[in-house]
């Protein structure tokens, strides 16, 4: 990867890492102005209880993606950016441009799909 790529990247990364800081804050604020609304009012709890945990479960994915961001640029500052982890191989720069945050070349990331869904069928077929 040229380093002009690797820039372009770092941009990207940084750009979103921004936008999930603003979007994770923002959550926030929502989860604490529901709280005080849940705990004032019993009318339509199970609807506001509802918006509640959708809230949490948002904030939980923004969450993820930070972490995500950051695991990221921190392998680029490593030096192993745009490598998968499992095989070692470059990470295609068409998938890097579709995910920035890649862990792993697509052959892997199919390899992995295809395992969860042959223990989803194992455990599936035992029960």
């Amino acid at each position: 990867m040229t380093e002009k790529q690797l820039q372009h990247f770092r941009q990207t990364l940084e750009k979103q890492l921004k936008e999930s800081m603003l979007m994770f804050d923002l959550i926030g604020r929502s989860i604490n102005r529901r709280k005080g609304v849940l705990q004032e009012e019993a009318k339509d709890k199970a609807t506001r209880s509802d918006d509640f945990k959708l809230l949490l479960q948002q904030a939980d994915q923004e969450r993820k993606r930070v972490g995500e961001i950051h695991q990221a640029l921190n392998r680029m500052t490593c030096g192993r950016y745009g490598i998968c982890v499992a095989c070692k191989r470059q990470i295609s720069l068409s998938r890097l441009e579709i995910f920035p945050t890649a862990r792993f070349c697509l052959e892997c990331t199919q390899l992995l799909e295809q395992e969860e869904k042959n223990r989803e069928w194992t455990r599936a077929s035992t029960t």
